[in-house]
């Protein structure tokens, strides 16, 4: 009978804490705006309408804001303060996290600083295939008609190459984040999306922290090395980029666009200062070694050299935002090796506005 009775209270809990949260459910769904939507299909978009705010960042660099509001349009790409679609010439701009700058304020990122109005299409971890694909879909469904098209690619590409991820199939793309059955509870119930957002604990100090920490658990690889791997990886790393920007390419003109290829800007110098005084900078492993500073500021240069060499290659318009940006003292400019502040938005932008005038 004991047994019984437990079974029973366990029984009408089970089917009360049902209830709770099927209503809490249909509420959430009335008065709350999910950050959470369905994806569009085929691409690595930002999801639509999402609203969301970063707490914390004033502890990343030096002039961060305690908050920043992160926005998306309703065609997915990144709100500036103006929250409009611009009139007359306008330009997009694709690439990951350094084309996204998440962390600066609305208004401050270097695609809102262009002359020539850009849509903000940048999401974290992106690299050129993802670019592809994304631009497939904006252009072919959103039916926007850019003048330009930037690209800002070059520490993705070389990251997804060096780890063997760079791969092309244009029948079979596919992009996840995380782990699947996370997203999929995310996207379709309200009540754990909530509570995850409410509870989200944002320490992006802790977070790039805990970047380098594990950076430095590989072991080194020095200049010789480094030198000799890349001359054996090289034509490949070539040939995969001629392969990807064509299809840009071709898929831009088809639209009456021109794609402009960006070079990737960095701090990988010796007299970088960080202004909060942790280094946060975080070097490539190639075959499983880490690279040291010096190392690291080779390689990107050297990559930055074969984006230039394909672009020639293949008659596209490039920037070498790259070169214009360290000619100036990188401390001020970044708060990691790749990522901007504010200051390095603004001469980032500049460097755009020079070339275009």
């Amino acid at each position: 009978m004991m047994f019984l009775k437990k079974q029973k209270w366990a029984s009408i809990f089970i089917i009360n804490v049902f209830i709770l949260w099927l209503l809490l459910e249909v509420l959430l769904r009335i008065v709350w705006k999910s950050p959470y939507t369905e994806p569009f299909p085929n691409t690595a978009l930002y999801y639509p309408n999402l609203s969301t705010i970063f707490r914390n960042v004033d502890q990343v660099f030096d002039g961060g804001l305690k908050e920043v509001k992160f926005k998306t349009s309703h065609l997915s790409f990144i709100l500036n303060e103006k929250n409009e679609l611009p009139h007359g010439n306008y330009a997009l701009s694709l690439g990951g996290s350094t084309t996204e700058c998440a962390l600066l304020p609305e208004g401050k990122r270097w695609p809102d600083l262009i002359n020539t109005p850009t849509l903000n299409y940048g999401k974290s971890r992106l690299d050129s295939i993802d670019s592809y694909f994304n631009l497939k879909y904006i252009l072919d469904h959103f039916k926007l008609h850019p003048q330009f098209i930037f690209v800002l690619d070059g520490v993705n590409n070389l990251s997804h190459l060096l780890s063997d991820r760079f791969i092309f199939e244009e029948t079979s793309y596919q992009h996840q984040y995380g782990v699947w059955w996370q997203n999929a509870i995310l996207r379709h119930f309200y009540v754990f999306t909530f509570v995850k957002k409410f509870f989200q604990n944002q320490n992006y100090v802790e977070f790039y922290k805990s970047q380098v920490e594990n950076n430095l658990k590989h072991p080194p690889m020095f200049m010789d090395d480094l030198q000799k791997t890349w001359m054996e990886k090289r034509d490949l790393f070539h040939k995969k980029l001629l392969e990807i920007n064509s299809k840009i390419k071709n898929l831009a003109l088809s639209h009456h666009s021109q794609v402009i290829l960006l070079t990737q800007p960095h701090s990988f110098f010796e007299d970088y200062v960080p202004s909060n005084k942790l280094d946060l900078r975080v070097t490539p492993i190639v075959d499983g070694k880490r690279l040291g500073i010096l190392e690291a500021g080779w390689l990107m240069n050297e990559f930055n050299k074969l984006t230039i060499q394909v672009a020639k290659e293949l008659n596209i318009i490039f920037l070498d935002t790259a070169e214009c940006m360290a000619k100036q003292n990188s401390s001020n400019l970044f708060y990691d090796a790749v990522h901007l502040t504010e200051t390095g938005a603004k001469v980032f932008a500049q460097c755009i506005n020079e070339e275009l005038r």
